[in-house]
């Protein structure tokens, strides 16, 4: 016997450290896909999220050989249908950057439903595939000896399988956004984010240069940060990133 639980993990664990075992996998996958098969419902829906994410990883993230581990189109259908029913609700932390965003540029979605991944945006501009991806503190793993916030595997797969998919993704983290304490500050940092990427025509000084500002800015996919508090910024209660938070973060098996 096994547990789904634990299987989901395992497969989830090697998506996210994006490992590739053959015979683990190939197990894995006839042993869930033949469960699904028999008794759907012994996979909760926190389950068939994770599934699904697995599930992109092989389809978008690698190979021909990995797709020969791709559940059946109903089985993958009733784990996506998992992954679209999680209901996102923005923190504060997300509504202040979307509220400053407004004033760079308009037509960015909150909370858009991308139609390939079933992954939630927090903030996308469709029509230019950028997304902008508002990092608490639950997006981050604790800091090290140095003071380094890596992302945490949840966040770093999602990164991955939105790039995958075509979207530019940018990480606001919460440690920089609350730093700037002003609305021209917060400005000029969204402006340095999605100029480079032809959302915005960025703003020329009377000498003709372009103009940045001093402080720091996102970056796309940045794989750590710099040691921060939490700060007395906006809350983070529901800051998420459309995975089960029991996903622990896994430990990356040889060549990550």
């Amino acid at each position: 016997l096994f547990n789904p639980q634990d299987l989901t993990t395992t497969v989830w664990a090697y998506a996210t450290a994006d490992y590739y075992h053959q015979a683990l996998l190939a197990d894995c996958s006839r042993v869930i896909s033949d469960s699904l098969a028999q008794d759907p419902a012994r996979w909760d829906i926190e389950s068939r999220r994770q599934l699904h994410q697995w599930q992109l990883w092989l389809s978008l993230d690698r190979g021909a050989e990995e797709q020969q581990h791709l559940l059946s189109d109903c089985q993958r259908l009733l784990c996506r249908e998992a992954m679209q029913a999680t209901i996102a609700r923005p923190s504060g932390l997300q509504r202040s950057v979307s509220d400053a965003l407004a004033a760079v540029k308009h037509g960015f979605e909150e909370e858009y439903l991308e139609p390939r991944t079933g992954y939630s945006i927090d903030l996308a501009l469709p029509s230019s595939r950028i997304a902008i991806e508002v990092d608490g503190p639950s997006h981050y793993l604790r800091p090290d000896s140095q003071g380094v916030r890596a992302p945490s595997g949840t966040t770093m797969l999602k990164r991955r399988l939105l790039a995958a998919a075509g979207w530019r993704v940018i990480s606001v983290p919460f440690y920089d956004w609350d730093r700037l304490n002003t609305a021209d500050e917060r400005r000029a940092y969204l402006e340095r984010a999605v100029a480079p990427l032809g959302a915005i025509a960025p703003q020329a000084s009377p000498g003709g240069c372009t103009s940045l500002p001093s402080c720091s800015s996102p970056l796309l996919a940045r794989p750590s940060s710099p040691n921060a508090g939490r700060g007395q910024g906006p809350d983070y209660e529901h800051d998420s990133c459309g995975s089960p938070s029991r996903s622990p973060s896994p430990s990356p098996s040889p060549s990550t």
